[in-house]
């Protein structure tokens, strides 16, 4: 996993990998997972889930006085930020908005307006869904019709790209960057600037193309 990968010099400790953990549907689940950091000797906690993430960011005083450091941003619900070019709230908004845009000339991508699941970008020459068995990250624009030209339509924000999506770790520490891989100072020095009032602290994800950033969010998301 990237996070261990960052942390490689430190002991990790996978909470899944223990019975004893809590299910993130537990009504107590802070508290178990404060027992489960002293029974464990665990001195910081990196949130997997959304449900962890909320439920230990209302606990954050509980656990700074047993001395458990929560890898969290204190304004924990503003933290994600994407750079979109638009916003979809409905198929026909989508397709319009994509015309707007430039397609089919300009290269474009869609990402959901919570942050939640990938960005995938729009690309005509896909003509099945065989990705999907690894990770799908781009699609047609008739299967777009197919995916969410639905009744319950969910925001997606729409990308204008240069060229492939990359995907980043981001490791955010005492306002020190650790990244999975190497990115390009420009993109380090936009990150630093658009993240440095907010705060930051925990594991995040990192979309990007060429030089221009697309999504940062919290990697419970």
């Amino acid at each position: 996993m990237a996070l261990a990968f960052l942390l490689r010099n430190q002991e990790v400790v996978f909470g899944d990998f223990f019975e004893q953990f809590p299910t993130k549907n537990s009504s107590s689940l802070a508290h178990e997972i404060l027992k489960f950091c002293l029974d464990e000797n665990i001195e910081q906690v990196f949130p997997s889930t959304l449900n962890e993430l909320d439920a230990l960011a209302e606990a954050r005083v509980l656990f700074e006085e047993f001395g458990v450091e929560l890898m969290i941003s204190k304004h924990h619900k503003e933290e994600n930020f994407q750079l979109s070019d638009a916003q979809a709230d409905s198929f026909n908004s989508l397709s319009s908005e994509l015309l707007a845009l430039g397609y089919p000339n300009q290269k474009l991508a869609i990402g959901k307006a919570d942050f939640s699941g990938n960005i995938l970008a729009i690309e005509d020459e896909i003509k099945n869904f065989h990705q999907v068995w690894t990770r799908l990250n781009s699609v047609s624009f008739i299967q777009l019709g197919k995916l969410f030209n639905q009744q319950e339509f969910e925001a997606l924000s729409i990308f204008k790209i240069e060229d492939h999506i990359q995907q980043n770790y981001v490791l955010v520490q005492n306002q020190e960057f650790l990244f999975f891989k190497p990115l390009p100072q420009d993109l380090i020095h936009q990150l630093k600037k658009l993240t440095e009032w907010k705060e930051l602290n925990g594991f995040y994800e990192l979309n990007y193309t060429s030089n221009h950033i697309l999504r940062f969010k919290n990697i419970a998301f």
